[in-house]
């Protein structure tokens, strides 16, 4: 498993490459972005991504990137989490834009709280290395492209996300997030 992050990590890195702005952006367009990421949406975590238009234009486009992120379910687990994502987006001549993103992750939990074995007749405390769970994601979003609002020009979203966590007692538990984000214009 661990080199399958690495692979992920390597991936991030390499589409780091310098980016230039023009006036009309290239097909290849990338951004980084910053979000809350709400697990059933009142638990709180952060998701960071990269994305790149792969194909289309500013009005039609496919895109993919990676994210990380995580959540602290306060009492339960805390979550950490990369993905593989990627979807169409359309943009209306007014900068407003609608998306549908689909993707692929691996999630990682770990129990909030002391975790115990039995010995024999006793229990003993041991250290919790948490949990591997596949994580499939699909998120229908939108959102506009602007300046204003205390944050430079940029793309603001929202995101209502479904994603999976397998396996959870043998089955596949769903799970509800909000993403609400910024993705800065490139420069």
């Amino acid at each position: 498993m661990h080199s399958g992050l690495c692979v992920v990590l390597l991936f991030v890195l390499a589409a780091a490459a310098p980016i230039t702005a023009t006036a009309e952006p290239s097909v290849a367009a990338s951004s980084f972005s910053a979000a809350y990421w709400g697990e059933m949406i009142l638990h709180p975590g952060l998701r960071f991504g990269w994305e790149r238009r792969f194909l289309g234009t500013e009005r039609h486009a496919l895109v993919g990137g990676a994210v990380l992120g995580g959540y602290f379910h306060f009492r339960n687990h805390l979550a950490l989490a990369v993905s593989l994502e990627g979807g169409y987006r359309f943009t209306t001549s007014s900068t407003f834009h609608l998306e549908l993103l689909g993707g692929l992750g691996y999630l990682h939990t770990f129990v909030h709280g002391a975790v115990y074995t039995p010995q024999g007749e006793r229990f003993e405390k041991v250290i919790d290395l948490g949990r591997p769970h596949v994580m499939p994601v699909l998120a229908l979003g939108g959102g506009w492209h602007g300046a204003g609002w205390l944050l430079p020009a940029g793309r603001r979203f929202v995101r209502l996300q479904f994603f999976g966590q397998y396996p959870f007692d043998g089955f596949l538990l769903p799970h509800l997030a909000v993403e609400i984000g910024f993705a800065p214009e490139a420069v």
